[in-house]
Formats: structure tokens, C-alpha cells, sequence
């Protein structure tokens, strides 16, 4: 669902990038993004793979991991990678 972020805006007057922008979220970013406040990369069963699907707890619950079955954003640094 990140995909949005490729779409060519409708407005023709909208400013765009010329260059790639340099920010990029963590992992613990993402998670919050996902699912709230509170929320960071599920740390509890050492998941071998983070790339593949991002998997977030909530610090109040860190044996509740969940997921929705996406990869991180395109060029987050994760696993070997």
C-alpha cells in the first residue's frame, strides 16, 4: 500500500523531486506508521528475516507480534541487506 508513493500527482501544478529523497524510515518507523503509537519492531522471537514481512509489537504487549504480511518500505536497511 506504499505504492501511492510512485503515483504521478493529478495536480499539474504539484511540485515534485527531481532526486530521490534521503530520509528513510526505520523499522521501528514503519511500525508506528503501521499500527500507532507505541508500536516498534517485534524484537521477542529474534524473526530471521525482517525484509520479508514487517512484523510490530506494542511495548505494552511485546509477546503479541503482528503483521500486514508486507515487506518494509522499498530501501530499508534489514537482515543482510
Amino acid at each position: 500500500h506504499w505504492e501511492c508513493l510512485k503515483n504521478e500527482p493529478s495536480w499539474k501544478e504539484a511540485k515534485t523531486f527531481s532526486s530521490t529523497v534521503q530520509y528513510r524510515f526505520s523499522l521501528d518507523d514503519q511500525c508506528r506508521m503501521e499500527f500507532g503509537d507505541g508500536f516498534e519492531l517485534c524484537r521477542t522471537y529474534g524473526i530471521p528475516d525482517p525484509c520479508t514481512f514487517l512484523w510490530c509489537s506494542n511495548s505494552s504487549a511485546p509477546y503479541l507480534c503482528k503483521t500486514k504480511k508486507g515487506p518494509p518500505l522499498e530501501g530499508t536497511i534489514c537482515g543482510e541487506n
